[in-house]
């Protein structure tokens, strides 16, 4: 063989060779690159693994709900950018949470790129501990709020954070749930305190209420007023005889007007309508509201407006629905134009905000009620 032909046979057979070392090297290329699944990782004890936006947004707002300080989470088959991602995610956990509004100081983050995955470090730091963070009291809509602030304020509380899942957002809104509150329970506290209110929000429908109270000078009575108005509340059962629920609202009004003068400068409690009997029109509603829960109705005390100025009643319920009763109008305009009205005949003389309360549209009138009885009026004391 000559040295022409010898040359094209080893120019050939160095062809081949190369040719099956690159054929063995992409092999092992495609292996790696397929080296995605978590089964194939060596992972710590406390490190999770996430693979989408949500689940990586998912787990680092529940560090928050969970009070957590540290994440170790491994990033892999992600499709999106990583680095942005998780950026966007740490700096907006103060802004779309509201929990994440109230407490959380700062976030940071440590990302490592190793081939086709992310290791990331999280690390929140919080205003509060966990303890205190543990004694926010869950309530889900304003209802229940008022509920809870009631029975907080009846405890003496000083300082209150309320998580509200369905919650509002203006800090002058939650001061007058509030003060409703202090109205719908009135043998919680024997008046309303000073209270501030800062209100916490995110994206979302929840809500922080992060609220003060200061009690003042008055607290040191406030167990002698709130004896003494139970006492007043349970004489006041006593005259009035049980009956149907139409008649107990008649007569707990009828109760009220012949033992409670109705001054426009009068005390604003129901301690000042039943013990020291003046009251204003607030006065006169909460005092209402309270001989309604001692006899079993389902009473609320309206704030609203009459002539302009502030203006407060009562609604009730009664055989399945709601009726205004204004007992402070009781006596200068008679039964049948303060009691038992719905809110059209209401709405004739006062406004109230319509969201605020259930409608009332019952078919019960104070004549109605009246005409076929044979009740008698309560006794004064």
């Amino acid at each position: 063989m000559n040295r022409k032909a010898i040359a094209i046979l080893l120019t050939a057979q160095l062809m081949l060779t190369t040719a099956g070392c690159s054929s063995m090297f992409e092999d092992t290329y495609t292996s790696s690159t397929d080296f995605k699944g978590s089964q194939e990782l060596e992972l710590d004890a406390d490190t999770e693994v996430v693979k989408s936006y949500s689940a990586l947004r998912r787990r680092i707002f529940s560090m928050v709900n969970n009070h957590e300080e540290t994440a170790h989470l491994l990033i892999s088959g992600y499709s999106g950018d990583v680095a942005s991602d998780i950026a966007s995610i740490c700096g907006s956990v103060n802004i779309d949470s509201a929990l994440g509004a109230y407490c959380v100081e700062y976030v940071s983050y440590d990302l490592t790129q190793i081939v086709s995955y992310y290791e990331a470090e999280i690390r929140i730091s919080y205003k509060y501990t966990r303890e205190e963070l543990e004694n926010l009291v869950t309530v889900a809509n304003n209802s229940a709020f008022s509920d809870a602030f009631a029975q907080q304020v009846a405890e003496g509380r000083e300082h209150m954070v309320f998580k509200v899942n369905n919650g509002i957002v203006d800090d002058a809104a939650v001061t007058e749930l509030i003060q409703q509150s202090c109205r719908d329970h009135p043998m919680a506290i024997s008046y309303i305190p000073e209270v501030s209110v800062k209100v916490y929000s995110g994206s979302g429908s929840q809500k922080i209420y992060d609220v003060s109270v200061s009690y003042g000078s008055q607290y040191g009575t406030n167990a002698a007023r709130l004896s003494a108005l139970a006492n007043a509340v349970a004489n006041a059962k006593r005259s009035i005889p049980a009956s149907s629920d139409a008649w107990m609202v008649i007569n707990a009004a009828r109760y009220l007007g012949n033992n409670c003068v109705v001054l426009e400068d009068g005390g604003s409690t129901a301690y000042d309508a039943l013990v020291e009997c003046t009251a204003d029109s607030e006065g006169m509603a909460v005092a209402f509201k309270a001989l309604c829960d001692k006899l079993g109705v389902e009473c609320q005390v309206i704030s609203g407006k009459m002539d302009k100025n502030p203006h407060f009643w009562n609604i009730v319920r009664v055989e399945d629905a709601w009726y205004h009763v204004d007992v402070s109008e009781l006596l200068e305009k008679g039964g049948e134009e303060a009691l038992f009205l719905n809110d059209s005949q209401k709405s004739a003389t006062c406004w109230w905000n319509l969201t605020d309360y259930p409608a009332c549209e019952g078919s019960l009138t104070y004549s109605s009620i009246v005409e076929p009885g044979t009740e008698t009026e309560p006794s004064e004391v």
